[in-house]
């Protein structure tokens, strides 16, 4: 009876064994890694209605990675996209990546605007992404409005982290192209009609303490665009510089964008704009010799003063096909401002020197109705010249929304006492 004892300790022990390895070499069988795979990316992303198919994948232990082939991601609002082969190695710690690698993307983006993930109870997932590359991607992206298809070969990513609440990191597209597609049948209907280079894309995010920093630089054939982005407790900053390249606009050419180049240099726009969500903001727009000062708190905002050259508004007269009036020529610049009060716009131009001359424009923007008042002062015509030139006569035009379109009033009066005062209408 004594040897059966160790017999029968060997017994267990063998069984032990071929237990573990019957279980590892089920574990490490390509289909259990893919049913694996395929369950744990349905299992992540279930609450946002996400659903995965993976045709094969392989596990690695040293070191941890996976790679995926042909895999396929739906959802219900008709996104679609399939991935060729996704690669990602994971460093010790949990929620890293030291290489993440997708190539060969293609299907349609239909982004859920009025969609937002429930709030998490639990802690922040802190991420880190030492290295990614997204290549050969071919992605369609629909909205109610518009269809757009983007290409591009390569995009990198590097030393991306976030920690619940600000990211750090870098981005890097050395070529892309949009290209805007018929929409249920229909052509686009906007300015813009011919694929879009993008010739560089360079975006760099960086942290410290509560100062988030995100600076991006592009070229495209829309022109050259520079910004810089900082938040600070609340406190916003922008400041950029555009370099626009009107030739070169994919834009349709029958569409006015299409002159533009006629009335507009390619001279660099620049400016800056610092905000708060409670108190508002400031700042200005800048091109050649013209700055163009903003202002705005909440629903209301301002623009100006502007100062404006009476040669500028000669040419764009011109450029409209409309002689510049005599009126406008009798001083060398004028003054615009424009502002909104949360119930009408009003604009005012007017000479820089002394004068009685001016022009305002006042315009209701109430829920209900829509009225405006126009004001000429300082003004008389010249019915030989068919010109309005300088004088006394000061023209009052109002008007409003009614059954049949738009009605209202003008009156012509003198400070001599004459007053002219007739009513119009436009059936619409």
């Amino acid at each position: 009876m004594g040897p059966s004892i160790p017999n029968r300790r060997f017994r267990k022990r063998y069984l032990l064994v071929a237990g573990v390895v019957a279980l590892v070499g089920l574990v490490l069988t390509p289909t259990f890694q893919t049913w694996a795979c395929r369950l744990a990316l349905n299992e992540a992303t279930a609450d946002r209605g996400m659903e995965w198919s993976v045709g094969s994948a392989s596990l690695g232990l040293f070191p941890v990675g996976v790679e995926l082939d042909d895999v396929t991601l739906t959802q219900a609002n008709g996104t679609h996209l399939h991935f060729g082969h996704v690669a990602a190695d994971f460093a010790g710690r949990a929620w890293r990546l030291e290489r993440l690698f997708i190539d060969a993307v293609e299907g349609v983006v239909i982004p859920s605007l009025d969609e937002t993930p429930a709030a998490s109870a639990t802690e922040p997932i802190s991420l880190v992404l030492d290295t990614a590359a997204v290549r050969n991607v071919q992605v369609e992206v629909r909205s109610a409005q518009a269809a757009v298809l983007v290409e591009w070969e390569h995009l990198n990513l590097t030393n991306w982290q976030w920690n619940g609440a600000q990211f750090e990191g870098a981005l890097y597209m050395p070529n892309a192209s949009a290209t805007p597609l018929p929409l249920n049948g229909a052509l686009w209907s906007g300015a813009w009609s011919a694929p879009m280079s993008i010739t560089e894309l360079d975006v760099r995010m960086e942290s410290d303490d509560s100062l988030q920093v995100m600076t991006v630089q592009s070229a495209s054939d829309w022109g050259h665009l520079a910004v810089n982005w900082q938040e600070s407790a609340g406190e916003h900053t922008v400041a950029f510089e555009a370099t626009p390249t009107y030739q070169q606009w994919p834009v349709h050419p029958e569409h006015w964008l299409k002159d533009v180049p006629r009335i507009a240099s390619d001279s660099t726009i620049s400016g800056q704009v610092a905000w708060n969500a409670e108190t508002g903001g400031a700042g200005f727009l800048s091109q050649m010799d013209v700055d163009v000062p903003l202002g705005f708190e909440g629903a209301n905002w301002e623009v100006g003063p502007i100062s404006i050259e009476t040669a500028r508004l000669a040419f764009l007269s011109e450029f409209a096909g409309i002689p510049l009036p005599s009126y406008f020529g009798a001083h060398r610049r004028w003054v615009l401002a424009a502002e909104y009060d949360g119930v009408q716009v009003s604009a005012r131009l007017t000479p820089d020197a002394i004068s009685d001359q001016s022009l305002e424009l006042t315009w209701g923007a109430g829920n209900d109705s829509s009225d405006f008042t126009a004001t000429l002062n300082g003004f008389s015509i010249d019915p030989n010249e068919r010109d309005l030139r300088t004088g006394e006569w000061r023209l009052v035009g109002d008007g409003a929304i009614n059954e049949s379109g738009w009605g209202g009033q003008l009156t012509v009066s003198h400070p001599a006492g004459d007053v002219i005062t007739t009513a119009w209408d436009v059936t619409t």
